[in-house]
């Protein structure tokens, strides 16, 4: 049986397991990341993959990087196939609890014109600058594929290190604007899922977030003391031996 297979047999079957007296009054975090519109080319962390792994997880609460609207509505999410394809189904069929982690309109809006602007300026203004980015970003994301063997590997500290990285370079490139716009945007939705925790106490929560984001999250909730962050790539049996792209 492959690894990846293994990894999600051992989390169902101790999803079946009764949770211990202790345990089940702690409010449990999960930071879970998705491939966002790379699930569909990845054999280890394709739709089935990804339903399987959050069903391991046990949740009670699921809280998606989506709009108001789109969860309510339960509409296509553009760039994020996850959210139509596994996330809302599971939504019916377990009724999970459920809370939106991005903003709804007009505020939605504002951002998204805020961040746009500044992409859209700074490749007016320096050409070469925004090509040379651009082929950085398609090489890097090429790298990471190289690299990843599972689920696991997308959820572990190297990629959570290489995708802030590379963050960090294109707002040294791009400016202040753009960092400043990229945290904004991440911090609200760390407070949403501060948010969820808030309201669910005792219970095991969910947050589906891309991989390009985890890593912010990870990074802003490490310390949280509402609830105990899982580290998720031990618990989907991420490889610690050094020639794994995991560690």
């Amino acid at each position: 049986m492959p690894a990846r297979r293994l990894a999600l047999a051992s989390l169902l079957a101790s999803s079946i397991l009764p949770a211990l007296p202790v345990a089940a009054q702690e409010t449990q975090l999960f930071i879970l990341a998705t491939a966002t519109r790379l699930h569909p080319e990845l054999p280890y962390y394709g739709f089935e993959e990804l339903r399987e792994t959050i069903l391991a997880l046990r949740p009670d609460v699921l809280v998606l990087e989506v709009r108001p609207d789109e969860l309510e509505e339960r509409k296509e999410t553009p760039g994020r196939p996850e959210y139509p394809a596994v996330a809302f189904p599971l939504l019916e069929e377990k009724r999970y609890g459920s809370y939106p982690m991005e903003p709804g309109e007009p505020e939605f809006g504002r951002m998204v014109s805020s961040f746009g602007g500044i992409i859209e300026s700074f490749r007016e203004n320096q050409p070469e600058a925004a090509a040379a980015l651009d082929a950085y970003k398609a090489a890097f994301v090429s790298a990471l594929r190289a690299c990843w063997r599972s689920p696991a590997d997308l959820n572990s500290p190297l990629t959570d290190r290489l995708v802030k990285a590379k963050h960090e370079l294109e707002g040294a490139i791009m400016g202040p604007a753009r960092a400043e716009s990229w945290a904004i945007w991440n911090d609200f939705m760390v407070d949403a899922v501060r948010n969820a925790v808030a309201g669910n106490p005792g219970k095991r929560i969910v947050a589906l977030v891309g991989y390009d984001n985890a890593y912010w999250m990870r990074w802003r909730l490490k310390d949280f003391p509402d609830a105990r962050v899982v580290d998720m790539h031990t618990e989907l049996g991420g490889a610690t031996t050094t020639a794994s792209c995991g560690t």
